[in-house]
């Protein structure tokens, strides 16, 4: 039997391990303050915590000193080497920097879609990742790489902009989602609603790197100014399973726990020189929420297997709708509408077919949507993937430089020959009455109004394709396909 392949709540990790022995020269290392260590923007700008939270502001910190934290901070004893460059307004990058950024991350999506479902390791599963956290990490790893190095990362994830407005548009991509929640939240005072919804779409980076090296300073600042974020100083040489614990143990602060054990044992050892980190936060509630009264045992066909008995949903909503030969396809609106919740449900037969042109349906489908009533029956489910590594998949995308023993990052320090021993990933996704929730995580380890005479009957009785989507910038959150939603 096939079991679910999902991408939702993620986090992915770059992991770097040296090719060769370097120099001893130390980085910054201030001291963090109480608070956590950080970096704040100046008045009127919003701060960054070293984690890579929006901070409400506070004092700037002088060159290679860390300033009062903003929210988030991780804690005292903590050292950093950062940049005393503010993080950049969204408006550093034009609308058409942060279009473009947005469509190749979702080309991005399909593709390494693709390459996992053609992994023979994931074929009987479900199928749930977070484009967007892989893009966000690999991003910040493009920025200390050259040559060769960096135009293979760029190919790989789809990269279309030079590397001084591919920064900041990623930049104005995470700012602007990160104002999801407070637009939520104003939504529900103006419309009267009683309570304040749960609301969280948080993005957060931070980078672990070996303290005995010297880090760039335009490296440091790129990553001030565009990703909230400097270097913490980890002694990888000494305590390099300390320093995974203590990258874990982030990753799961900043994802309320849904993301645990990112970086498994052996991942991270004396020869790793940085982990940049990417971790990515979503709770939203229906715009409408199901009635647990109305939930009830059903059957759900499973692609390759027997049907199982799941817990189904059902409810009147509007939303929008479109179907061709291939498939049908539903965007239900999350709370406050700037959000969906995207299904495609492929007909009889149709499985196989829909996943081999997923980018051709998509745009298509997408394009055909109309707004409508739809009579909906949904599946109640909950589930974690294993920690993925991407390597062979990123390979397969373009991506070789980076992962051998030439690879270029002296843009990052030029006191050790890094390359690319893996890029990690784990994500997880929950749908029930009141709403969503998806996290995930990645590490790169330097080793409608309309409404039709009748609803539209949308019954997602059988194994289907799933995404989160930004309805104003167009981008994927996640991305992923449940086979089975009774297996985790």
């Amino acid at each position: 039997m096939r079991t679910n392949l999902f991408l939702g709540l993620a986090l992915c990790a770059l992991v770097t391990a040296a090719c060769e022995e370097e120099s001893s020269n130390v980085g910054a290392n201030p001291s963090a303050g109480s608070g956590g260590s950080g970096v704040s923007g100046a008045a009127g700008q919003p701060g960054a915590g070293a984690g890579g939270d929006a901070g409400s502001g506070g004092t700037a910190g002088t060159a290679g000193t860390a300033g009062a934290a903003g929210t988030g901070g991780t804690g005292p004893g903590l050292e950093l080497a950062v940049s005393e460059l503010p993080r950049f307004p969204a408006e550093q990058a034009s609308e058409a920097d942060r279009n473009a950024v947005a469509q190749g991350n979702n080309q991005f999506a399909v593709d390494l879609y693709g390459q996992l479902r053609a992994d023979p390791k994931q074929a009987a599963k479900n199928l749930w990742f977070s484009p967007l956290s892989i893009s966000m990490a690999l991003g910040m790893t493009s920025a200390g790489a050259k040559g060769a190095t960096q135009s293979e990362l760029a190919k790989a994830l789809r990269f279309t902009l030079p590397q001084e407005k591919l920064h900041p548009a990623l930049n104005r991509l995470s700012l602007e989602l990160a104002q999801r929640p407070e637009q939520a939240k104003a939504f529900a005072a103006q419309s009267g609603a009683n309570n304040v919804p749960d609301v969280a779409l948080t993005v957060v980076n931070s980078i672990w790197g070996e303290r005995t090296l010297t880090w760039e300073k335009p490296f440091l600042d790129v990553l001030a100014q565009n990703y909230g974020a400097g270097v913490y100083l980890a002694d990888y040489k000494n305590k390099a399973e300390q320093e995974r614990l203590a990258i874990n143990g982030w990753v799961a602060e900043k994802t309320q726990q849904r993301i645990l054990d990112l970086l498994a044992p052996g991942t991270v050892d004396e020869m790793t020189r940085m982990v940049l980190v990417n971790a990515v936060n979503f709770t939203f509630p229906w715009d409408k929420p199901f009635d647990p009264k109305d939930t009830k045992d059903g059957s759900f066909g499973v692609v390759g297997g027997a049907p199982v008995s799941v817990p189904m949903m059902a409810q009147l909503t509007r939303g929008t709708y479109a179907e061709d030969a291939v498939a049908q396809a539903a965007a239900v609106p999350l709370f406050g509408g700037r959000l969906s919740l995207v299904t495609v449900l492929p007909k009889e037969g149709k499985f196989e077919e829909l996943e081999g042109k997923l980018g051709e349906e998509l745009e298509a489908l997408q394009g055909a949507a109309q707004d409508a009533v739809l009579d909906l029956t949904y599946p109640k489910f909950r589930f974690t993937t294993e920690s993925l590594s991407l390597r062979n998949q990123l390979q397969a995308l373009g991506m070789k430089a980076p992962f051998e023993g030439g690879a270029d990052f002296s843009a990052m320090s030029k006191d050790s020959q890094m390359r690319v021993s893996d890029v990690l990933h784990k994500a997880m996704v929950g749908v029930d009455e009141v709403g969503v929730e998806a996290a995930a995580a990645t590490a790169v380890v330097l080793a409608g109004d309309g409404q039709p005479p009748t609803p539209t009957v949308f019954a997602v009785n059988r194994s289907f394709l799933l995404a989160i989507r930004d309805n104003e910038t167009g981008v994927f959150l996640f991305l992923g396909r449940i086979l089975d939603p009774s297996k985790g």
